[in-house]
C-alpha cells in the first residue's frame, strides 16, 4: 500500500469535515503535517460528499494536488521518506446503485444475504483451489429409436425452415 493510497483510505473513511479529514491524515503519517490543511481543502472542493465507492480515484486525485507533491519532494530531498505509521482498513461502501440490487459492500452482508456463514461462503469460493474438480460426467447421447432405461426416445422434430419461424425474440425489441 502507498502512502497515496493510505492517505486515501484514511480520508475517505470518517467525517467528511475539514478538522476530520486533517485528522485521519495524521493518523496515517504520526503526525499532522502542514501541508495536509491545504491537501483537506482540495479533496473538499473536488468530493462535495465522501467517496467511499472510490478510493483509488481518491488516491489519483491526490498525485495532482501541488502541497502534496511539494511535501513529496521536499521528502526527497532531505533523504526523509514520508512515512506510513498507521494503515487504515475501510471497507468500500455502495454508495450509488443503477439498478435495484442489494446492499452487499462486504464478505459479511454477502455471506448473510446467501445465508451462509463466512467460512462457508469462503470454502465455496474456494480462494485456494483445495477443493478438487469434479470430474466430468459423460453426457449420454439419446439416438432415435432408442431404448434408454426401458423407455424410448423420440427422434427429435425436423428442422423448421426459416420462412415457416414466426417472429423472433428480439425482432421490434430495439
Amino acid at each position: 500500500m502507498t502512502t497515496l493510497h493510505a492517505l486515501a483510505t484514511a480520508l475517505a473513511d470518517d467525517g467528511w469535515h475539514r478538522t476530520d479529514l486533517v485528522e485521519q491524515g495524521g493518523l496515517v503519517l504520526g503526525v499532522r503535517r502542514r501541508w495536509l490543511w491545504p491537501v483537506a481543502d482540495a479533496v473538499l472542493v473536488a468530493y462535495p460528499h465522501p467517496p467511499t465507492d472510490r478510493p483509488r480515484e481518491l488516491a489519483t486525485f491526490l498525485t495532482t494536488l501541488d502541497p502534496l507533491r511539494a511535501a513529496v519532494v521536499a521528502a526527497r530531498q532531505h533523504n526523509q521518506p514520508i512515512i506510513i505509521r498507521t494503515r487504515p482498513v475501510a471497507p468500500t461502501r455502495t454508495v450509488g446503485r443503477p439498478w435495484h440490487t442489494p446492499v452487499i459492500d462486504d464478505v459479511g452482508a454477502l455471506a448473510a444475504m446467501l445465508d451462509l456463514g463466512i467460512e462457508h461462503l469462503d470454502w465455496h469460493a474456494d480462494r485456494r483451489a483445495m477443493n478438487p474438480p469434479a470430474a466430468p460426467l459423460p453426457l449420454p447421447v439419446a439416438r432415435p429409436g432408442t431404448a434408454d432405461r426401458g423407455a424410448q426416445v423420440p427422434a427429435p422434430p425436423p428442422a423448421t425452415p426459416a420462412s415457416r419461424r414466426g417472429p423472433g425474440i428480439f425482432e421490434g425489441a430495439y
